[in-house]
């Protein structure tokens, strides 16, 4: 019997159509469908592939930037600061391991409740981390989004290790990153006993001291090993800020964190409510540090500015040429002390202090630098040249001369004095100033508005 066989469809030239729809049942569409998949498949690969070699070459790059973290050893942390005055010649101070300022030892030399005391205020989980504490540098993180500025890093002891001993102070990511890399590699290749000998020896503890043991010396007057609970809770708690929390300075805050520590010691069940009550109620005898610098509270300044520009004076081997005069430094010395003996009578209480500071009007040099009348008494070492105060009327002089010598103004030039406060803006805060009397008085000639 025949097949009847469906005629088959012609366009107009004579030629059957191409088909251009496909089943994906199909085999034609099913071939389709994998040629597609695969395209796709390999264009993905090849991107990640290039995205790979760019990471990789990148990763090679930065691990191949940062500085080499063999050989460490605490013996090695010192190295003199020369300061000296303007000429060169005479040395203000030598700051670093010809001193008292920095006595490295080992971990073993070294009271196990300082350790303890260090571990439980900076990195509970010292003993554990890779050098790096993720949960805290993810809050750190949110922290910083949610202030808009960088506030807080989460750092561990191991990355603060890293950033005392290889990098800048910068507040930045690139930074962090480079931080969080080297406590890894640090945390790979040190024994945390080793690096917790390193960061003991390293920190700045206030006051001049560099390291545990030159602190322990400096505040009270014991080597590290005898430090006791409470000793060792006041330590632990500077590196942090060892300026604000100085016991020497300001013994109510350094309290407030020496009772953090010990809180934070029972919390990592260091020790027992009992021992913390018992050390929160010794009372601590702090030796103010005795100073042989000439110039002390220029040397701090220097010391601080120095540490800013990302320096570590102390530390590094550095000879550094300042402003001062140390002839004029001896003459500012003698009208502080003589101007505080004149008025002896006035200071009852022993409260009575000041400061003299000279500077050079076209360079801005300081050529003279007095905080105090004496850097060894207590408090003395507050630099009241530093302290911001009203210099009242004591610019007048300077300001109105300015005017009138350059002849823009006479003593009879009205001029408007108000209003009172004057109120001054800027990024960083809000200045108001007043009049004498605190009232605006109008339009005034200037030799009036000289006495307003």
């Amino acid at each position: 019997m025949a097949r009847n066989v469906p005629e088959r469809i012609k366009t107009k030239g004579g030629h059957s159509p191409r088909a251009r729809i496909h089943a994906a049942w199909s085999p034609i569409g099913q071939k389709m469908r994998r040629t597609t998949m695969l395209r796709g498949l390999a264009a993905v690969v090849a991107v990640m592939l290039v995205i790979g070699l760019a990471a990789d070459a990148y990763a090679q790059s930065f691990f191949d930037s940062l500085p080499s973290i063999q050989g460490l050893d605490s013996a090695a942390f010192a190295g003199d600061t020369l300061i000296t005055d303007n000429t060169g010649k005479v040395v203000l101070a030598d700051v670093g391991n010809q001193g008292d300022h920095r006595l490295a030892v080992k971990l073993k030399d070294i009271s196990p409740v300082a350790i303890q005391a260090t571990v439980a205020i900076e990195d509970r989980g010292f003993y554990t981390n890779p050098g790096f504490d993720l949960s805290g540098i993810i809050r750190a993180a949110f922290d910083n989004i949610r202030s808009g500025h960088i506030v807080g890093g989460g750092s561990t002891i191991t990355q603060q290790l890293a950033k005392q001993q290889f990098l800048t102070p910068d507040q930045t990511v690139s930074r962090k990153i480079k931080e969080v890399a080297l406590a890894y590699e640090l945390s790979q290749t040190y024994s945390k006993d080793q690096i917790m000998e390193l960061y003991l020896n390293k920190s700045f503890y206030g006051s001049q001291s560099y390291g545990i043991e030159a602190a322990a010396e400096s505040y009270f007057q014991v080597p590290a090993s005898k430090l006791d609970l409470a000793q060792a809770a006041m330590l632990a708690g500077l590196p942090q800020a060892p300026t604000e929390w100085n016991p020497v300075l300001h013994p109510d805050a350094a309290k407030l964190r020496q009772t953090e520590v010990l809180q934070a010691m029972v919390r990592a069940n260091f020790i027992s409510q009992d021992e913390l009550d018992k050390a929160a109620a010794e009372k601590l005898v702090y030796h103010a540090p005795t100073n042989s610098y000439k110039a002390p509270h220029f040397v701090d300044y220097v010391l601080a500015e120095l540490r800013q520009l990302g320096f570590q004076p102390g530390i590094q081997q550095l000879n550094v040429k300042t402003t001062l005069d140390w002839e004029r430094q001896q003459m500012g010395q003698q009208v502080v002390n003589s101007n505080l003996d004149r008025n002896l009578y006035r200071d009852r209480n022993g409260q009575l202090s000041s400061g003299l500071v000279a500077i050079q009007p076209t360079t801005g040099d300081i050529m003279v630098m007095v905080g105090s009348p004496n850097y060894n008494a207590d408090a003395g070492q507050i630099n009241y040249t530093t302290i911001p105060r009203n210099m009242g009327s004591s610019m007048k002089p300077y300001t109105y001369g300015a005017v009138i010598n350059a002849r823009a103004a006479t003593v009879d030039t009205p001029v408007f004095d108000g209003p009172s406060p004057l109120i001054y803006k800027d990024a960083y805060s809000t200045t108001k100033f007043y009049n004498y009397d605190g009232k605006s008085h109008g339009v005034l000639p200037l030799k009036k508005a000289m006495g307003k």
